[in-house]
């Protein structure tokens, strides 16, 4: 076991020694860091364009379905018994004429 006159002459010859190296390693580690935190950021870029690219594609076909969501219930209200015969009749009396 060190007595506390050991450990005083550890630090009085190798006090130095060891901020030294200890602050090499902190350098080294923090570029480390810092290197791979810039590959993740650069990665997570794209695929956060993507992701607003598709979220307005999504929120258009929202769009859409809420247009055509309108428009059936429309002709729903038009023919509330038969919507689907409706729909086939006046297809059908189209192209009879």
């Amino acid at each position: 076991m060190l007595t506390s006159g050991d450990k005083k002459w550890i630090k009085a010859y190798f006090g130095e020694a060891f901020k030294e190296a200890f602050e090499e390693v902190h350098i080294l580690l923090r570029n480390d860091i810092a290197q791979f935190k810039d590959e993740i950021l650069t990665e997570l870029h794209p695929l956060r364009e993507d992701h607003d690219v598709l979220s307005y594609h999504s929120s258009e076909h929202l769009n859409q379905l809420e247009n055509h969501d309108r428009r059936i219930t429309a002709l729903e209200r038009h023919n509330p018994h038969q919507p689907a015969v409706a729909v086939a009749e006046k297809a059908r009396a189209k192209y009879e004429v």
